[in-house]
């Protein structure tokens, strides 16, 4: 991770659009999909926002003071995306997302703060 090597790896071009969100969030949403109203359903979880993966890593590296290098590496055959996560299957699924999220900049913080505490109680 970038806060610990100064480097960033990333699988793609950047140009992928991503609906990201924050991990607790997908969470609540993977525990919540478990009520009987949303059983035997094809749900697709994800952010509210449409996001490039380049935006993604100028966040964090503003987040960061603009101190991480960022690596892209495009695997062949690797099955990643360009636009769209949605391909030709019979069955459709339903987006679901919450009502109430945590903002992806607020989530990044709060990464970096775990990994930045882990990284001290390591030392």
């Amino acid at each position: 991770m970038g806060l610990k090597t100064g480097k960033i790896t990333y699988n793609g071009t950047g140009e992928e659009l991503r609906e990201y969100i924050y991990i607790k969030d997908a969470a609540k949403l993977t525990v919540d999909i478990m009520s009987q109203e949303k059983l035997n359903r094809h749900l697709i979880i994800t952010g509210h926002h449409p996001m490039k993966g380049n935006d993604m890593l100028k966040m964090i590296n503003e987040i960061l003071g603009k101190k991480v290098s960022v690596e892209y590496q495009i695997a062949p055959g690797s099955g990643h995306y360009g636009l769209t996560p949605y391909s030709f299957k019979p069955k459709i699924g339903s987006k679901l997302v919450s009502n109430l999220y945590m903002d992806m900049g607020q989530g990044l913080l709060e990464c970096l703060h775990e990994i930045f505490d882990e990284s001290q109680n390591n030392k």
